[in-house]
C-alpha cells in the first residue's frame, strides 16, 4: 500500500495514530511503520522505530536489514 501512495505524511499521521492509541510498542504495528518508512526512504525514521523497543522478531530484521540494502 505504501508503495501505492509513496506518502511521508500520511505514514506519520497512521504512526502517530499508533502511538496515540497505544500500538507503538506492538510488535505487528512496529513491523508495518518500519517497513512503511522504509518504503518511503526514511531509513532514519525506521531505525528510530527499530531502536525504540527491545522486542524484535524475524521480521523486523529482515525489513530492517532489506532497507538498508536498498537505501543505504
Amino acid at each position: 500500500v505504501w508503495e501505492d501512495i509513496g506518502s511521508v505524511f500520511e505514514g506519520a499521521k497512521a504512526h502517530s495514530r499508533a502511538v496515540k492509541f497505544d500500538f507503538g510498542f506492538d510488535l505487528f504495528v512496529r513491523n508495518l511503520l518500519i517497513h512503511m518508512y522504509r518504503v518511503c526512504k526514511r531509513v532514519g525514521d525506521a531505525k528510530k522505530v527499530f531502536v525504540r523497543d527491545s522486542v524484535s522478531d524475524f521480521t523486523t530484521w529482515n525489513i530492517m536489514i532489506d532497507g538498508n540494502v536498498k537505501n543505504g
